[in-house]
């Protein structure tokens, strides 16, 4: 249904709770396969009424991962979205003030799927493809898609560019003690290529402590 903000009318869960409407804000999603391997498109809008579609593959053997990346709002792939040309890393924004222009962008939609969406999705079911299409800078989920396609060189090199941000991270802003969320792939990091810096040292005593700072 076409409301006043948008291609679709707006639920509370789509509003920040100032009312703000969440922007780019996902419409629909479209999921084909089983439970751990699957491909997905989904329908985005923003505030100028316009919509875009992104693609997801999900691999059985990197399920997890992926949908962690996808949870915080962040596509695994290098190129996501389709467009005329070719498959891209940005949005290619289409009309949907009205009915009718939705259903144009719609059917424009369906045609970039058939024509490059489809075949993109195809080659991603080959391991070393997926691990070449993974975003740059999500350097775990590069790792083991390396290791998945035996590729095992190149998924350390991605594992010690973990480690390298890592360190980074926390000898900049000290917070990585403060975010039990990462230290599981702290942990996991430092397993896979001996790494042992003092953050893991800490990080193992906090969970032994059983509570984070």
């Amino acid at each position: 249904m076409i409301g006043e903000e948008g291609f679709v009318e707006v639920s509370e869960s789509d509003r920040w709770p100032d009312g703000r409407v969440k922007y780019p804000r996902p419409l629909i999603t479209y999921r084909h396969g089983g439970e751990d391997e699957y491909e997905a498109i989904t329908i985005y809008t923003n505030k100028k009424r316009l919509l875009a579609a992104s693609l997801l593959y999900v691999p059985a053997a990197l399920r997890e991962r992926v949908e962690a990346e996808v949870q915080i709002g962040l596509s695994p792939h290098r190129h996501s979205y389709l467009s005329e040309a070719a498959m891209r890393s940005t949005p290619q924004w289409l009309p949907c003030r009205d009915a009718a222009e939705a259903s144009k962008s719609l059917r424009s939609v369906a045609d970039m799927y058939q024509r490059l969406g489809r075949p993109w999705l195809n080659a991603l079911r080959q391991p070393v493809a997926f691990a070449q299409e993974v975003r740059e800078g999500s350097f775990i989920l590069a790792a083991l898609a390396y290791e998945t396609a035996g590729d095992v060189a190149v998924a350390r090199q991605y594992y010690e560019k973990a480690a390298s941000r890592f360190e980074d991270v926390s000898e900049r802003t000290g917070g990585i003690l403060q975010s039990p969320q990462l230290w599981n792939d702290i942990l996991y990091v430092s397993e896979k290529i001996g790494w042992r810096p003092k953050l893991v040292d800490e990080i193992e005593a906090k969970i032994a402590a059983g509570k984070p700072d």
